[in-house]
C-alpha cells in the first residue's frame, strides 16, 4: 500500500502527469456542477459517464505508466499513447458494466428464472408494440422481499421478485410492469442505474443527492401506468402493500 502511495507521489512530480491529473479533477468538478442544471435524463447520463471517466482516467493512466516502467524492456508506450488508451478503456468499462454487465449478471444469476405468466407476457408485448418500445424480457428473482426494477440496456429486462409476485393481485402486478415499462420508454432507467454507479465510485456524489430527479422519474413512470390502466387504484394499492413490507 505504502509502495503504491510512494509511486503515486513520484508520478505526480512529473509536470505532465500533474497537469493531466489536475485537468481530470477539474472536468469531474465541472460535470458534477452541470448535473445541477435542469436538463433531460439522457444528457445527465452523458454527464455522469464523463464524470466517472474523469475520476478514473488518472488512475488508469497511472497504471499504464507504472506498468511501462515495471516492464520497460518490452514497453515503448509514450505518454500520448497512454492517454489515448486510457480514455476509451475507462469509458467502455464504466458503460459496459452499467448497460450490459449488470443486466447479464442478474439474468445469469442462479436465483433468476424466466417469466411463465402469459398474462404479463401479453401485456408487455402489446404495450411495447403500441409505444414502439424495445421489448424487454421478464424475469423473476427468488427473493421474498417485494422488489421490481428494470434495465434499458442492449438487453432490456424487467425483474420482479417472487415475493412481489405473490403479494400483489393481477391488476397490481400489471401496474408494476407498466411502471417499469414507463422507465424503459423514457430511458430513465439509464439515469437511475448511472446514478447508482456514480454514488459507488465518485466521492463527489457524497455531497449531492439526486432524490428529486429520481422522484420525478418515479412519478412519470406511475403516470404511464395510470394512463394505460385508466385509474391510479392499482399502482397505489401495490405501493401500499410494498411499503407495508418495509415499516
Amino acid at each position: 500500500m505504502w509502495h503504491i502511495i510512494d509511486c503515486a507521489i513520484v508520478y505526480l512530480q512529473v509536470p505532465s502527469h500533474f497537469i493531466l491529473t489536475a485537468i481530470a479533477i477539474l472536468v469531474a468538478i465541472y460535470t458534477f456542477i452541470q448535473l445541477r442544471a435542469d436538463i433531460v435524463p439522457r444528457q445527465k447520463v452523458l454527464l455522469i459517464f464523463t464524470h466517472i471517466t474523469s475520476i478514473f482516467f488518472p488512475i488508469v493512466l497511472f497504471s499504464f505508466r507504472m506498468s511501462c516502467e515495471l516492464f520497460n524492456h518490452i514497453c515503448s508506450m509514450t505518454l500520448f499513447n497512454a492517454i489515448v488508451y486510457s480514455i476509451p478503456v475507462v469509458f467502455m468499462l464504466s458503460a459496459g458494466f452499467t448497460f450490459v454487465a449488470l443486466t447479464v449478471l442478474y439474468i445469469k444469476s442462479d436465483k433468476t428464472f424466466k417469466n411463465t405468466d402469459r398474462r404479463l407476457s401479453g401485456l408487455i408485448a402489446n404495450t411495447c408494440s403500441r409505444y414502439q418500445i424495445k421489448r424487454p424480457g421478464l424475469f423473476f428473482i427468488d427473493m421474498a422481499k417485494p422488489v421490481a426494477f428494470s434495465f434499458a440496456s442492449l438487453f432490456p429486462a424487467i425483474f420482479m421478485s417472487v415475493g412481489m409476485y405473490e403479494t400483489l393481485n393481477p391488476k397490481e402486478k400489471e401496474a408494476v410492469i407498466l411502471h417499469e415499462l414507463g422507465h424503459i420508454k423514457s430511458n430513465s432507467s439509464f439515469f437511475k442505474t448511472s446514478t447508482i454507479l456514480a454514488r459507488i465510485f465518485s466521492p463527489f456524489f457524497m455531497f449531492k443527492g439526486f432524490a428529486s430527479d429520481l422522484t420525478q422519474d418515479e412519478s412519470d413512470a406511475d403516470a404511464f401506468a395510470i394512463d394505460l390502466q385508466g385509474t391510479d387504484r392499482y399502482i397505489i394499492s401495490a405501493k401500499r402493500k410494498i411499503e407495508a413490507f418495509f415499516p
